[in-house]
């Protein structure tokens, strides 16, 4: 505080002691009694001024926002504010009582900073309505920016670049009312998203970040790291200095891990009260939590992405990676000029979020994004979107889902996981997972069976107890054949334990036996040499050789080839059906070929034509 302001705030306080009741406290006889009317008047015009307390600290309306005191700059307000009353000599020495009343007097004139407004040099904004007001002390904020505000700004250049760098305008909404949500107050509405600007290279993120920066005010942005937030000494320390700013805005090249934080990570991005501490000051609650944005390379990574957790992540993908040539370092600079233009544009964001029952317009576009980041999570979405087995219907809302049994789900999942190298979770943590990811589950005749929506389309359906029976009727201890390990290599007994670990039926694994397709992977113990020892390991890759099973990409690689070819037949077709050729091409009998057969040949003929091309 500046000697001015101090003046200032001296006098505003004195002239609100009435001089009348002041002449009257002044002319009592006894020290401790002229002291302590002096004090009630002291009080009473203190808890008439600007003066208030926020977050443990005294503050005060210097003519445009409210500024915070010291411990110090309070005692000797006090001490002034005794010798501008004129007390005689020697009731000085009882300031020290006086300055404790006082402080206890304030801590009941706590300020709550309006989120709903923005203080400009030359305005106060209602952002509500869009009104402008002239400084006051009824519009509480802590801070302003320092810039002109201007209604009717445009922000052309913002927009040629966000057009570069965000192409789809999907991408751009996304952008606009997260930054649009950061003037919402959140008493009024119960906001719970964090928004990750995702992208790695050059990208335009730090553009953005910087730009945020300067529009909001410097000291109006926190950028500590999520982990530092909910974990660690200096957690407390953090949120005290981050509680009642507009956003908390960090940047992180390198992946966070959230999986052992996940409570304290919903806490954070539902601002729920939380309790922080000043440096060397009380605890207090910290009511005012901003909303975080953080600039990631690469997305945090979680144990499991829960339903109520996925629809707190809001991800804005920054995919277009800006050339080197075209890289301009001081573009942040540019957009100071109009930074009254952008604030205009994040508030159309803010208003159209509201409009939408304060919810965002591309919902299902972000829905499907943390979708597949729910996917990459654990092997359990993974597998889930990978068969497009939906918890709800996308397409059609009145659809009934198809119930489809656990064990049965759990079988294919197991599949999945052999034909892609991944480790399989057990059957109780399969469940877990997709009843907090959102399943709807529901017990019928044959168990527990999981509500399906999509393109789900499974194959000879058993029931739960029609399995078990058939396997237990081919061996009774079906039970007990489980995998184990030795020196670090898996192994299983019997063709049934190996039907078992695989989820294929025993006659397929019986036939490939016979025909020698599992030479060297299994041994021989026991009496007689009567028990199979399968290695696992072998097994898979005699499948792999079989093309029992294919991962993923061999999956994908394989469809694609044949939409190429398909592709190609078709205009290949088309041309020659446009220069009327008595030829057309078709898919050979014996491989995936494409052969060249004459077109007005019939079925009989077209047979004869390949033969003598030695096709079939």
């Amino acid at each position: 505080m500046d000697l001015i302001q101090y003046d200032k705030l001296l006098d505003e306080v004195f002239y609100l002691i009435d001089s009348n009741e002041l002449s009257s406290s002044l002319s009592l006889k006894k020290a401790p009694e002229r002291v302590d009317s002096v004090q009630d008047l002291i009080r009473k015009a203190i808890l008439e001024s600007s003066i208030g307390r926020y977050k443990g600290v005294p503050y005060f309306f210097n003519g445009r926002i409210y500024e915070p005191m010291s411990p110090d700059e309070f005692g000797n307000l006090i001490y002034d504010l005794m010798k501008k009353c004129k007390l005689p000599n020697g009731d000085y020495a009882r300031v020290e009582g006086v300055i404790k009343v006082c402080r206890r007097i304030i801590a009941g004139k706590e300020l709550y900073p309006d989120r709903t407004i923005m203080i400009f040099r030359n305005c106060i904004l209602d952002t509500k309505n869009r009104t402008t007001h002239k400084f006051s002390p009824q519009y509480v904020q802590m801070s302003y920016v320092d810039y002109d505000y201007n209604a009717k700004d445009i922000p052309l250049q913002w927009g040629m670049f966000l057009d570069s760098v965000l192409p789809e305008k999907e991408e751009q909404r996304i952008l606009q009312e997260s930054l649009g949500c950061l003037l919402i107050n959140r008493r009024d509405a119960k906001l719970e998203h964090i928004s990750f600007l995702y992208g790695t290279g050059a990208n335009g993120k730090s553009v953005v970040f910087e730009t945020v920066i300067g529009i909001f005010g410097r000291k109006n942005v926190s950028n500590y790291p999520i982990m530092s937030l909910i974990s660690g000494g200096d957690r407390k320390k953090n949120i005290a200095s981050m509680d009642g700013l507009w956003v908390n805005y960090s940047s992180e090249s390198q992946i966070v891990t959230l999986a052992k934080n996940e409570d304290a990570f919903k806490a954070l991005t539902s601002g729920e009260p939380t309790e922080a501490r000043q440096i060397y000051g009380e605890n207090f609650m910290a009511y005012n939590i901003p909303l975080q944005m953080v600039n990631v390379n690469a997305l945090p990574e979680m144990g499991n992405l829960t339903h109520s957790l996925k629809r707190r992540i809001v991800i804005i993908d920054f995919k277009i990676e800006i050339p080197v040539h075209k890289q301009n370092k001081q573009l942040s600079r540019i957009f100071e000029k109009e930074y009254s233009g952008i604030f205009n544009w994040i508030m159309d964001g803010r208003d159209r979020f509201i409009k939408n029952g304060y919810e965002f317009t591309d919902r299902l576009r972000l829905d499907d994004k943390t979708d597949e980041y729910q996917a990459n999570c654990n092997s359990v979405m993974r597998f889930m979107k990978r068969m497009k087995y939906n918890r709800v219907n996308k397409d059609i809302t009145d659809t009934l889902p198809r119930w489809v049994n656990a064990t049965i789900l759990y079988r294919q999942y197991k599949k999945w996981c052999i034909s892609n190298d991944t480790e399989a979770e057990n059957e109780r943590v399969f469940g877990g997972i997709l009843g907090e990811s959102g399943y709807q589950k529901k017990r019928m005749s044959g168990g527990i069976s999981y509500a399906i929506y999509g393109a789900a389309v499974i194959k000879s359906i058993e029931s739960k107890y029609t399995i078990q029976n058939r396997k237990k009727r081919e061996n009774p201890n079906y039970e007990e054949k489980v995998p184990y390990a030795i020196d670090g290599r898996w192994y299983v007994d019997t063709y049934t334990g190996l039907c078992k670990y695989l989820g294929i039926s025993y006659r397929t694994v019986s036939n490939w036996a016979k025909m020698g397709l599992l030479e060297g992977c299994y041994t021989k113990r026991g009496k007689f040499n009567a028990t199979m020892v399968f290695d696992i390991s072998l097994v898979k890759e005699a499948m792999k050789k079989m093309k029992v099973i294919k991962t993923d990409r061999e999956r994908d690689r394989e469809s694609f080839l044949r939409q190429k070819a398909q592709s190609k037949r078709n205009m290949t077709n088309e041309t020659m059906k446009k220069y009327n050729s008595k030829e057309r091409i078709l898919l050979s009998p014996v491989d995936a070929n494409f052969v060249t057969v004459k077109d007005e040949l019939e079925d009989a003929a077209r047979r004869e034509e390949l033969k003598k091309q030695g096709l079939i």
